[in-house]
């Protein structure tokens, strides 16, 4: 995800959240290396909250720790086993595309938004704003 993204969903108070399979000591790394960690309010691991990234439960404990309705929840993914955790939960998705589930008629089914790349306008002028509304 850009910083040019990151930065304009924090001037408009958008509250941030990752999901993640990785360990706390290993999107620590990543998340610091590229210089984006303290754009996050939360940061959920899968693996240390013993939980799959696919279960709905990570969703609904991203949305209660940011004291917002999982209706009001963005997902930003890639990957179908994720994505169906998220529609358990109720949670918007949004699908950065990805040639392994293009036509996929059940990843499709899923999708309330599709963008190439993270400069897309849809991010900025309808999923943002509609999300404030």
């Amino acid at each position: 995800m850009q910083k040019k993204l990151l930065e304009y969903l924090k001037e408009k108070d958008v509250k941030l959240a990752i999901a993640t399979a990785l360990c706390k000591e290993q999107y620590k790394i990543v998340l610091t290396k590229t210089g984006i960690i303290d754009y996050f309010d939360i940061i959920a691991s899968s693996v240390d909250l013993k939980m799959e990234k696919s279960d709905r439960q990570i969703f609904d404990y991203i949305a209660k720790n940011l004291q917002v309705p999982n209706k009001n929840l963005i997902f930003f993914e890639d990957d179908i086993n994720s994505s169906t955790g998220a529609k358990r939960a109720g949670v918007k998705l949004c699908i950065v595309s990805n040639k392994k589930y293009n036509g996929n008629s059940k990843f499709d089914a899923l999708i309330d938004y599709k963008i190439d790349d993270f400069e897309n306008k849809l991010i900025y002028d309808e999923i943002i704003v509609e999300k404030n509304q």
